[in-house]
C-alpha cells in the first residue's frame, strides 16, 4: 500500500509531539514519540568535487590573461551566417592550436580589436 503524503498539518503536528517529547527530558514515549536512536554512524568522506570554471584563460592574443567572468556583462547577438562561419572557422583553427576557441572569446578579442581597445 502506498504511505500518503503528508500535509503541512501533519508535518507540524509531528515537530510539536517531538519538541514536547524534547522539552519533557528526551521523555519521547510520554509524547506518543519513538525515542531517538543512540547509535554511532558513520558517514563516507566527502570526494573532492571540481569548482565549475568562474575564470576563463585568454591566449596568445591578449598577454594570457585569465580574466573572472563574473565582471562580464551577457548579452545575445544575431550575426549573418557568413559572419557566423568566418567565427566558426576560427574557433576549430584556435582549438587546434590549444588556444582560447569559444565564441565568446572569439567576438570579445574582435570588438577590442575593432574598437582599439587591447588589454
Amino acid at each position: 500500500m502506498k504511505r500518503q503524503r503528508l500535509s503541512l498539518k501533519d508535518i507540524v503536528q509531528e515537530d510539536k509531539k517531538i519538541d514536547e517529547g524534547m522539552e519533557a527530558g528526551n521523555n519521547a514515549d510520554a509524547a506518543g514519540v519513538p525515542p531517538l536512536a543512540e547509535e554511532t554512524i558513520t558517514v563516507p568522506k566527502k570526494e573532492k568535487i571540481k569548482k565549475p570554471a568562474t575564470n576563463e584563460y585568454i591566449g596568445k592574443n591578449n598577454s594570457d590573461k585569465i580574466i573572472n567572468k563574473s565582471e562580464f556583462i551577457k548579452m545575445s547577438i544575431t550575426i549573418e551566417p557568413d559572419l557566423f562561419e568566418v567565427v566558426d572557422e576560427l574557433s576549430r583553427q584556435r582549438r587546434k592550436k590549444k588556444e582560447a576557441y569559444s565564441y565568446s572569446v572569439i567576438i570579445r578579442d574582435a570588438l577590442k580589436e575593432y574598437f582599439g581597445k587591447n588589454k
